[in-house]
């Protein structure tokens, strides 16, 4: 009956200021989630549509050393659910105090045990909404207790 997160830091990781607004490292790392994209109409000079490539797993490097791909269906593919979530920070304890504004939450939305949005001590939460055919990644501001 209890709930089981997966707790990750990004803190001594040194691409972590390249994340994307909308859907960080972390949450692309357990969604099939590649590059945004960005759909204009030129004609009424507006933007139409946001959403991000597909990419079902990541090469990893030297690939003579690592040849198999890493999947990041883990929240798409029913294996993982008995997984709840993912908890994952930026902060480098060695340097920094942390406080509930350096953690974001990544829910599964196949966990066998759901834990309610706002309940973790982080600033941003992410969901997905799933169909048959495809899945919605949406944010939602967290709890913020320090």
């Amino acid at each position: 009956d209890d709930f089981c997160f997966v707790a990750v830091s990004g803190g001594r990781l040194s691409y972590q200021i390249l994340d994307d607004y909308r859907a960080p490292w972390i949450v692309k790392a357990v969604f099939p989630m590649g590059w945004p994209i960005v759909s204009i109409n030129t004609a009424e000079k507006r933007v139409v549509g946001l959403s991000h490539q597909y990419r079902p797993e990541l090469e990893k490097s030297p690939k003579e050393r690592y040849p198999e791909p890493v999947s990041t269906r883990a929240f798409i593919d029913p294996e993982y659910e008995l997984i709840s979530g993912v908890l994952y920070s930026r902060a480098n304890t060695k340097f920094e105090k942390v406080g509930a504004f350096d953690f974001l939450a990544v829910h599964n939305p196949r966990a066998t045990r759901k834990l309610p949005f706002k309940v973790l001590p982080c600033c941003w939460e992410f969901y997905a909404e799933m169909t048959e055919s495809s899945f919605d990644v949406h944010r939602i501001k967290g709890s913020e207790q320090s």
